[in-house]
């Protein structure tokens, strides 16, 4: 039996974990007036290796990005004409995590090029969206609903309308 709830993700403490909070509408028993209950919850987003890609293709094609070097523990960013700039003072928090991570722990690398990213691709896979972002509606599952080391893992991102 698996137990599924619907939330926003409220923070996210790293590439594949974010706190998602559910609200409950529910009817006080001595006053019987709706009162909101509020819950955080910690889940899992577990991403392919090939969503991450084509989400770097995507961020490099729309920021006119060529190449994305680690220096010194920071992330610098030279755009096709040639101008630098630190990506800290860029981007957001998540995708500045989300490249270095990516960076670091599977290129092993210390750059990163479009041409590079294309060539790791897939060109047969779908285009998925990458990572959780602060706001974001998500369907989370727990199969172990009973036990006292929950797992929730994010199934899947509802379209915000």
């Amino acid at each position: 039996m698996n137990q599924t709830f619907t939330g926003t993700v409220i923070s996210l403490k790293n590439l594949q974990t974010a706190t998602v909070e559910i609200v409950t509408t529910n009817l006080h028993p001595k006053y019987h007036v709706p009162y909101k209950n509020k819950k955080k919850i910690r889940a899992h987003y577990e991403t392919t290796e090939e969503a991450i890609i084509n989400w770097l293709i995507q961020y490099f094609q729309e920021n006119n990005i060529k190449e994305i070097s680690l220096e010194s523990g920071e992330l610098v960013a030279i755009y096709q004409d040639n101008k630098t700039t630190l990506l800290k003072k860029v981007i957001d928090k998540y995708e500045f995590q989300n490249i270095k991570d990516y960076l670091v722990k599977a290129t092993k690398q210390s750059s990163l090029t479009t041409e590079r990213l294309k060539s790791l691709s897939n060109p047969n896979s779908p285009k998925k969206e990458f990572a959780l972002k602060l706001g974001d509606k998500v369907v989370i599952e727990s199969s172990r609903p009973h036990s006292a080391t929950k797992r929730f893992i994010v199934v899947e991102k509802l379209n915000q309308t």
